[in-house]
């Protein structure tokens, strides 16, 4: 086989691969796609006008937990607008295979961080601080989470979503059922940061870590 044939046969093959590469992605995202994306987007990195969160750092067994407590009724809001209330409503709507399906495949998606102009409004050396002292030895160093503590990767989420979760926790709204084991551990943790600027710090620093 002459070069010239070989160079059109090899780019043929790779042009071959590259449509079924393709075409695998494509099916292997569609219940994502179909159910989540509107939302957190088709790269999974969030909304922050829906207050949806970037999902490419969460776990597996992480989605399936909170997937589980919106369907039981664990993360429910009096207010019908509110983005948990909205959540609640879309999984009710999808039986268990589909959600499944969906939460895996959000769990094979790229991990991405939204980048924000800057964070110079807070004290992150107080946030660290701080954030050693109360959340590291759960959500880890670099708060990348840890599943057997049931803690999840807060790197990746934005300061606001993170405030809006803290403060959810510490008020009972979230973490208050009695068969959330996870979100009641969180609940009565949230307690250690009752003042709002040491909140905003904390979470700005854990922001910063995806800088």
């Amino acid at each position: 086989m002459g070069k010239k044939r070989m160079l059109n046969y090899t780019a043929k093959l790779l042009g071959g691969v590259s449509i079924l590469v393709a075409c695998f992605a494509v099916h292997a995202s569609e219940h994502y796609e179909a159910h989540c994306a509107a939302c957190h987007g088709s790269d999974g990195s969030g909304n922050a006008a829906l207050k949806a969160p970037n999902l490419t750092h969460l776990s597996e067994p992480y989605m399936k937990r909170q997937v589980a407590a919106f369907k039981q009724g664990w993360r429910q809001s009096s207010d019908d607008a509110s983005p948990s209330a909205i959540m609640a409503d879309a999984i009710e709507a999808l039986d268990s295979t589909l959600l499944d399906q969906a939460v895996y495949e959000a769990a094979q998606l790229i991990p991405v961080t939204p980048r924000r102009t800057s964070l110079e409004e807070f004290d992150l050396r107080k946030g660290r601080s701080q954030y050693t002292a109360f959340c590291g030895s759960c959500h880890g160093t670099m708060a990348t989470g840890n599943d057997r503590l049931g803690a999840p990767a807060l790197v990746g989420l934005d300061e606001a979503y993170l405030v809006r979760q803290y403060r959810a926790f510490a008020s009972g709204a979230r973490g208050s059922h009695k068969s959330d084991r996870y979100g009641q551990q969180m609940a009565r943790l949230a307690k250690a940061l009752p003042n709002a600027d040491q909140i905003e710090n904390v979470m700005a620093y854990v922001e910063s870590l995806a800088q």
